[in-house]
């Protein structure tokens, strides 16, 4: 896995610190220059990794790679280099060597740093709250049987699973491997094979926390989440003769989940060690285990040093680099960043460190934008420094100012690659596509091997359906840079629609070897085979996708669907449910089957009650302005927690205020999460004539008077020909279709039983599927009977019905409604003391006091009496409400969990929620003992004894 950084960032990242007003020929080549003798001179140091990391990331500027090549070999193979530094310089060197796609020396230079690959597999348990790490889901005991069927997270059963795959640098990519993809845990296990009892150093690299056992023995562990990249932590263990067990847990939270695993010697002369895979888990080696030794890595050896001269800046400055690129910190508490951002305070005439800060904000672009101001400051030609403000005017809406900048770089670097792709992008923004095409064409002419430039070309030539001149920029940039996968894909689509199918597939080919992990690579390498009547092929690789990723649902879903293309019905039908068994939440591929089974009605419609025989029932209530004939809801829940809803909605209309009450109808649901559906909107006219028209329309839900942000939005749906005597009638799907619940498994509801009509029937039923209990708050509302009916495949029906529901009238200055009306909540939660477990897991990181956090509470308790708690809370408490203006950004999962509250400090604004948040953190920092709570407002005395759903804390 490469390291996370962007193609563009990589572009711009040290190009230089030469003035502008005496250009070099090339900046790039003077920069390639001066880092690489950096990098040889700084190599027995540990400074020296950071050097590597900056000569590295020249490769996308840098026109011949065999340059780079050289320079990192020259470190990878000097005796007095420091040995972390030569390890590095290979590991860089791997990936430049994939670049030119020399594969066979990566693979060589794999097996020089004992990359393993070979492994036995399972997962994914849960991680929910970070509680998976310390619990033993069954690999860890000492008597371990690859035969034994395992439990995975939602109660999946698991089994053990052989794989050799890993990326050309040694990644193993569990997302792609095990369900579910967040919060959740895998082990992997192998076997070194020993000819006699010897030390060995094991390096590990993980997507989060960790534990690694060797022969039963713990030998390392992290609680550490950040992402994976290798030689995050390093143990030298000591092995048996013969074969030694080495299990490895990674416990993953979000973002990546994956690890890399490696092998070196740990003395002269030890014996070379052999990776192997047995069917069956032999005994552990007799006799006491030997302790493991921690040893040091690249970042805490930089942390040591700046421990030693904590005025250095520029040492700082290293370190800091080397985080951001090993990813060696916890991503919550930004330790990179920060350290980057003391480098540039302590160093303001230093442009190279700067720059080093102005890279660690890339998410802060208001802090990014004066880290640049002060590089250019203290060196008003950088080369860099320019470029990348160019780059961020571009990326907020600015490209009249990134237009002069450029001109600037262009005029006096006229070599400058990634100067001229970047004015062509301005060009395109400004709206002068004419301009933007002939500076491609210029740059083209003037730089005809340069990369980017190259690629821009591509995408030009495509723009203007040159299909040709497309294809023949963009093999010329795979020639350039072999591993762009970007390019390939395109080039590959352009190929097939060319008629070039043979070559097309080769392209796709050669990237599968490239990224082998990629499942989407893989479903559309079958789709192409199997569309161009390459059947057994098509299949083979499908069933190698199966085989990789048995849980992904999306594998055999794109099967059927191509298998339905070909007119292969029943193997599509078959597929297609092996889909919907491993995803259930996915509605549109339910009707599918239903279309194809013959089958009628979809989910919840025979649920739907016959509203006509009810509408004498509404004389009863002639006086009202409407009347609820239906108000009837079926949930089916699925182990995941998501759920698709089915609504049916019957409504007389008494009289012209009942009409204006119900001419529109909004459905709330979150874009991109949800999916609606209306499946009948029909008014029913007193002669028994029906009209099904209506109207519909969309609505934000934001409140900026009261600072009220959301993602979600309502489809409004509106009835012009309603009129006083009618009956509405409304059925609307609303179906999960997001990869994941945000609120891990959990599923809950709030349903009004009264509303401000009286309702004739009321039914609410929510079908739970098998060991998933659901409990409410029935019996406290008077005339809902209840009722569970436990269907034929395990899951069960739970019913709530009641007839004749009275309305609640409002009055003047009367409570909430939520005080006054009856309401029905359920809940996969049993009590708060459930609710409490997981939402201290959810927000606990985002409490975190960083540094930033901490220097507010020093300036505010600067003038307090430390040993006066209610000063010490009065001051924190005044200073937050006062510097943290009220505003609610609730998206996502953010309508539950706060910001992180560093990052509330920063904005100076937040909701209820952040300041809460900002306020304990704070005085986490100042000693004070405090709590987060979550309280229902509208009536602080019925916290207890209720259980209720975790939606209704949203504003809580």
């Amino acid at each position: 896995m490469q390291r996370a950084v962007s193609s563009l960032a990589l572009a711009v990242l040290l190009l230089g610190s030469t003035a502008l007003a005496a250009p070099p020929a090339d900046p790039v080549v003077q920069e390639f220059e001066a880092r690489s003798a950096e990098a040889l001179r700084l190599s027995s140091s540990p400074q020296g990794a950071a050097a590597l990391y900056q000569l590295a990331a020249l490769s996308h500027e840098v026109q011949d790679l065999a340059h780079l090549v050289r320079a990192l070999s020259a470190v990878a193979n000097r005796p007095s280099a420091h040995p972390l530094n030569r390890d590095l310089a290979r590991q860089l060197l791997m990936e430049v060597e994939q670049r030119r796609g020399r594969l066979p020396r990566v693979r060589t230079l794999a097996q020089d740093l004992g990359v393993l690959s070979d492994f036995w597999i399972v997962g994914g348990f849960d991680n929910e709250g970070k509680a998976g790490c310390d619990q033993d889901f069954g690999p860890e005991a000492p008597e371990l049987s690859l035969a034994e069927q395992l439990v995975g997270a939602r109660g999946r059963p698991l089994n053990w699973r052989r794989s050799s795959l890993t990326n050309p640098d040694g990644y193993v990519d569990f997302s792609a491997l095990l369900r579910p993809g967040n919060e959740a845990v895998g082990y992997a296990l192998t076997f070194l094979e020993a000819p006699k009892d010897t030390p060995v150093v094991l390096s590990v690299g993980t997507s989060g926390g960790f534990r690694l056992w060797v022969n039963g023995a713990l030998a390392a562990k992290s609680d550490r989440y950040n992402r994976p990249h290798p030689d995050q932590h390093r143990v030298e263990v000591p092995l048996r003769k013969g074969l030694n067990r080495v299990l490895l847990k990674v416990c993953q939270d979000e973002g990546p989940f994956g690890f890399y695993l490696r092998h070196a010697k740990a003395t002269r002369g030890v014996f070379p060690l052999a990776s192997v895979l047995p069917d069956e888990v032999p005994p552990l080696p007799s006799g006491r285990q030997g302790r493991a030794r921690e040893l040091p890595t690249r970042a805490s050896l930089l942390a040591d040093a700046v421990k030693r001269a904590p005025t250095d800046a520029r040492l700082r400055a290293a370190w800091a680099t080397v985080m951001a690129n090993d990813g060696s910190y916890d991503r919550a508490e930004h330790t990179a960043r920060l350290e980057a951002a003391r480098a540039a305070e302590a160093a303001p005439e230093d442009a190279e460190i700067q720059l080093v800060a102005a890279r660690a904000h890339e998410e802060d672009r208001n802090a990014r934008r004066a880290y640049l101001n002060a590089a250019l400051r203290a060196d008003p030609g950088n080369v860099t420094a320019t470029v990348m403000l160019a780059h961020l005017e571009l990326v907020q809406g600015h490209p009249e100012r990134a237009l002069p900048l450029l001109d600037s770089l262009i005029e006096h670097h006229p070599r400058l690659a990634i100067a001229h792709v970047l004015r062509a992008r301005t060009y395109s923004a400004l709206g002068e596509d004419a301009r933007s095409s002939a500076a491609i064409a210029a740059a083209l002419k003037a730089l005809p091997r340069a990369h980017a430039v190259v690629t821009d070309g591509a995408h030009e030539a495509l723009r203007r359906g040159k299909l040709e001149r497309a294809k023949a920029l963009l093999r010329l940039g795979l020639a350039l840079h072999y591993d762009q996968g970007g390019n390939r894909m395109m080039l590959s689509r352009v190929l097939a629609d060319t008629g070039e199918v043979d070559e097309a597939l080769r392209e796709l080919q050669h990237q599968l070897v490239l990224t082998p992990f990629n499942l989407n690579l893989r479903i559309q390498l079958a789709e192409l085979q199997l569309a161009n009547g390459r059947l057994e092929e098509g299949l083979s690789t499908f069933a190698a996708a199966r085989a990789l990723s048995p849980d992904d649902a999306r594998i055999p879903e794109h099967e059927g669907r191509a298998l339905l293309a070909l007119g292969r019905q029943e193997e599509a039908i078959a597929a297609l449910e092996r889909s919907l068994d491993l995803h259930p939440q996915n509605p549109a591929l339910r009707e599918v089957l239903q279309s194809l089974r013959g089958q009628g009605a979809g989910m919840g419609e025979s649920h739907a009650i016959d509203v006509l025989p009810l509408i004498p029932e509404a004389e009863a209530y002639r006086n009202e302005d409407y009347v609820y004939l239906v108000d009837n809801t079926f949930v089916r829940v699925q182990p995941s927690g998501q759920s698709s809803r089915f609504h049916q909605l019957a409504i007389k209309i008494q009289n012209t205020r009942g009409v204006d009450a119900a001419r529109s109808f909004p459905i709330t649901y979150a874009p991109g999460r949800q999916e609606v559906r209306v499946l009948r909107a029909r008014i029913t006219k007193p002669d028994g004539s029906v009209i099904e028209a209506y109207n519909e329309g969309e609505r934000q839900l934001n409140e900026p008077w009261s600072g009220m942000y959301y993602d979600a939005r309502a489809k409004v749906l509106s009835f012009p020909a309603l009129a006083v005597g009618d009956v509405l009638e409304l059925r609307y799907r609303l179906d999960d279709v997001a990869a994941e619940n945000l609120l891990s498994d959990y599923w809950g509801d709030v349903m009004p039983v009264q509303r401000a009509a009286p309702k004739v029937r009321f039914l609410y039923q929510v079908e739970m599927p098998k060991g998933r209990p659901l409990y409410s708050n029935a019996s406290e509302i008077p005339g809902v009977s209840h009722s569970t009916e436990s269907l034929g495949d395990g899951r069960t029906l739970y019913t709530w019905r009641a007839n004749t529901v009275a309305q609640v009238l409002a009055e003047p200055s009367m409570p909430g409604w939520a005080e006054v009306a009856s309401t029905l909540h359920v809940s996969t939660y049993r009590s708060w003391d459930d609710v409490g477990r997981y939402y201290w897991g959810l927000i606990r990181d985002q409490l975190t006091p960083t540094d930033e956090v901490k220097a507010a509470v020093r300036q505010v308790l600067r003038n307090v009496n430390p040993k006066d708690e209610a000063a010490i809370v009065r001051a924190v408490y005044d200073f937050v409400v006062t510097h943290t203006r009220y505003v609610a950004l609730e998206f996502g999962i953010h309508g539950f969990k706060p910001y992180r509250v560093d990052r509330v400090l920063a904005r100076r604004f937040g909701d209820c929620k952040d300041k809460a948040s900002l306020i304990h953190s704070m005085l986490r920092v100042a000693g004070v003992d405090s709590r987060i709570v979550l309280l229902r407002m509208r009536n602080l005395g019925s916290l207890s004894g209720t259980p209720a759903s975790l939606a209704a804390f949203n504003h809580a």
